[in-house]
Order: structure tokens, then C-alpha cells, then sequence
């Protein structure tokens, strides 16, 4: 008895009314077999795995309930941002909403500053015979490649490079300060943009938080690196976006330790607080809506 003789003697026991499984490979339209019985060949057990497939519905129906908690349980041992339960979906808090017209003013600000280093860029690519650019990676200024041959490489070392002055008080002469300025920082490569992005993210959910002045600091650090990004960014480049916006809006809504242990606080302290609470706002804006991630806020 063939294969295919005895695929249908295995489906008439089941009945003259029985349904004949198909197979679903267009090159062997057999049946695929009693399902109780092993496959004949190899080609059988494809078809049985495809026809098996295609029995499963497209869409599935999850509970929201236990992908509320697979969402929450981060693992113990991860030390990114994104496992932060202020970063987290479910707990963060609604979007912060923006008066649209300073939101539009803001963001037209920012493009026209991106614009303008995206052409300073462009004036650094070498052409060679016949207009053919020589290499397609625009390189920073000579000056921030020196500075940059010269930086720290380490998380730590970073941080103490960046903001060693205002966690010490005052600062040199010739110091970080003075190589530290935004014409630098706008021109950094998109890559170690990035990587600063990264760090900062970090610092702005654990050492910034508390610190006003600080925090408005980093805020204008980070407005900084943001202009010198590439407008298309891949999906890992995009959440590590996201989480910096995230992390953002959780130090916003804590209103960074304002409440009713501060209600006497000096004009020097709501000052710093306005300004780092205005700086993350900014924040916040320029990713959500030059970054296409417009759910982090409302324009109202």
C-alpha cells in the first residue's frame, strides 16, 4: 500500500464524514497523515507542521493582568534605566502636557540648530576628482577630535569629566569647563553622542535626582548631544531615546524631592528648581517630537 493509499485508510476509520488534512505545501499536495501515527518522511512532517501553523489563529488574546506583571518583574541584576520602576509602561505617570505654542516655538528652534550643524558637517567631507565624496562620514572639527582623542572612556571617569565642578564647587582655569562648551558638544560624532545619551540617562535617574542645579546642568548637557544626533536612528538607538525621555518625565513628576519638607524653601532653591524643571522639559519636547516618540507628551 502506498503512502497515499494508506493516508486515506487511516482517515476512513475515522468515519466517512471524516475531514482529510491537507497538506499545505504547494509542492505535494498529499494528505499529511493520521496525527496519531509518526510521519512516513520527512516531507510528511513538514506538512504536518505547516498545516499545524496554519490552524493557529493570527491574533491571539492575552490578559492584561500577566502583562502587567511580566512588565514590572525586571530582573534583580539589571542595572539599565529601562529597569527602573519609575521607567517602567505601567508605572509612569501620564505624559506631561506642554502649551503647544511654546512647544512649536521650541521645536523650531531646535531644528534650525540641527540644520545649521548638519551644513557645518557637511563642509568637512573631502571631495575628490569629480565632486565624488572621498569618505561619507563627516568628521567633527579639528578641534573636537583633539578633545576627543584626550577624553575619559570610562562611566565613571566620565562623570567626574563632566560635572567634576559643579559636585566640588568652582572650577580651574584651562579645566573641563573651558573644553566643556557646546560648540564642542554639538559637534560630536552621532556614536559617542549616543554613548554620552546613555550615560546620562543613567545619572538622571540616580546621581542628578536631588540636585537642582546639577540636574539643569545635565539638561543642557543633553540638549547639546541631541543636536549633534543624525535625524534616522536605528530601534536600539530609538529606545535608548525613549528611556532617556522616560527617565525625564519620572524626575519632572517627583518634582525632584519638592514637597512638604520644602514648602519654606529659599528663592535660590525654587529658582534652581524651575530651571532644571524648564531644562527637562525641553527635554522631553525635542525627543517626543523631533524624535518620533510623541506619546511622551501632550501638546495642548
Amino acid at each position: 500500500m502506498s503512502d497515499y493509499d494508506r493516508d486515506y485508510d487511516h482517515h476512513d476509520r475515522d468515519g466517512p464524514g471524516a475531514k482529510k488534512m491537507w497538506g499545505a505545501l504547494p509542492v505535494a499536495n498529499h494528505p499529511i497523515g493520521h496525527p496519531s501515527l509518526p510521519p512516513s518522511s520527512g516531507e510528511e512532517y513538514l506538512r504536518r507542521v505547516r498545516a499545524e501553523a496554519l490552524s493557529f489563529p493570527d491574533v491571539i488574546e492575552a490578559d492584561p493582568t500577566t502583562v502587567a506583571q511580566h512588565r514590572r518583574a525586571a530582573p534583580s541584576n539589571d542595572t539599565h534605566p529601562a529597569a527602573d520602576p519609575l521607567l517602567g509602561t505601567d508605572a509612569l505617570a501620564p505624559p506631561p502636557t506642554f502649551p503647544r505654542a511654546w512647544a512649536e516655538r521650541t521645536i523650531d528652534q531646535y531644528r534650525s540648530l540641527h540644520t545649521k550643524i548638519a551644513v557645518s558637517r557637511a563642509a568637512l567631507v573631502e571631495y575628490g576628482p569629480g565632486g565624488i565624496p572621498l569618505s561619507h562620514k563627516r568628521g567633527p572639527p579639528v578641534d573636537v577630535a583633539q578633545i576627543l582623542d584626550t577624553l575619559p572612556t570610562r562611566y565613571t571617569m566620565w562623570y567626574r569629566f563632566l560635572y567634576s565642578s559643579r559636585i566640588l564647587g568652582g572650577s580651574a582655569p584651562g579645566g573641563c569647563d573651558d573644553l566643556w562648551r557646546p560648540s564642542v558638544l554639538v559637534h560630536f560624532p552621532h556614536a559617542k553622542a549616543l554613548q554620552l545619551l546613555d550615560m546620562h540617562t543613567q545619572w538622571i535617574a540616580t546621581a542628578a535626582r536631588g540636585n537642582r542645579g546639577l540636574m539643569a546642568a545635565v539638561a543642557k548637557t543633553v540638549f547639546c548631544l541631541l543636536v549633534a544626533l543624525d535625524p534616522t536612528l536605528t530601534a536600539d538607538e530609538t529606545f535608548l531615546l525613549r528611556s532617556l525621555g522616560k527617565a525625564c518625565c519620572a524626575v519632572r513628576e517627583e518634582g525632584f524631592g519638592g514637597g512638604e519638607m520644602e514648602v519654606d524653601v529659599g528663592e535660590g532653591v525654587k529658582a534652581a528648581r524651575e530651571d532644571a524643571h524648564a531644562e527637562l522639559a525641553v527635554i522631553v519636547l525635542i525627543i517626543a517630537q523631533g524624535f518620533g516618540q510623541r506619546d511622551l507628551c501632550v501638546l495642548k
